[in-house]
């Protein structure tokens, strides 16, 4: 049986000719396979839909198909990820989301030098950091966790950068606090133990004294 009051959002981006435009080297059957278990053992699935020019003729279907396998709701997820180039695990340009401008496909290596160079300019030399805080945690306050593509598990997709092999803002102060979370080597109850250390880091007095960035750059109310 399903825990009860449990529920999971499985990200179905359109049917399966158009899901893994988006979520890349995913199986739309297995997901689906995987959600309709769920659901036969009594649990609350949610189906989480981002809309792409290439899937929104799809919602309708989406829905539908949604309420037939006994979904307990469909999501849309606005999330600005709408556009964009899509490059393979070995660095190759494969398509493009969205309407593509002139220059849109850049070398997979410039890409990501500009996504760093962007966090440094927008994010790391300006953390919202305080004196005193006022952390409003909305994963915490809704009992939500975040369940990664390789099975690690987080508090919360912000802290979900992948800490051990990612250059995201506070990866560094985070990747010290994660202990043996990922789901498919360990139980759920065993990967959740480290939140507390997330939690404790929030007394520290600044986040070069141990805060955890992303919970004071996101969800500090002051």
């Amino acid at each position: 049986m399903a825990l009860p009051g449990v529920t999971i959002g499985f990200a179905l981006d359109g049917l399966a000719d158009t899901h893994s435009l988006y979520r890349q080297d995913t199986n739309w059957q297995k997901i689906i396979d995987n959600a309709t278990a769920f659901i036969s053992a009594g649990g609350n699935a949610l189906w989480r839909f981002v809309p792409f020019e290439h899937n929104k003729h799809q919602e309708t279907e989406c829905k539908q198909l949604a309420e037939e396998l006994g979904f307990a709701g469909f999501e849309n997820i606005y999330d600005g990820r709408d556009t964009g180039p899509v490059y393979t695990r070995t660095g190759e340009y494969s398509h493009f989301l969205g309407e593509k401008q002139p220059g849109d496909n850049p070398p997979i290596k410039a890409l990501l030098e500009n996504h760093i160079t962007w966090y440094d300019s927008k994010t790391v030399k300006h953390p919202k950091d305080t004196p005193e805080l006022n952390l409003m945690c909305i994963h915490k306050q809704n009992r939500e966790i975040f369940l990664a593509a390789d099975g690690t598990v987080y508090p919360c997709c912000y802290l979900g950068f992948y800490p051990a092999t990612m250059n995201h803002p506070g990866n560094k102060e985070l990747a010290p606090l994660v202990q043996e979370n990922n789901a498919l080597e360990y139980s759920l109850e065993h990967c959740l133990k480290w939140f507390d250390a997330v939690e404790a880091s929030w007394k520290a007095a600044s986040i070069a004294e141990g805060r955890t960035y992303q919970c004071v750059a996101t969800c500090n109310r002051i």
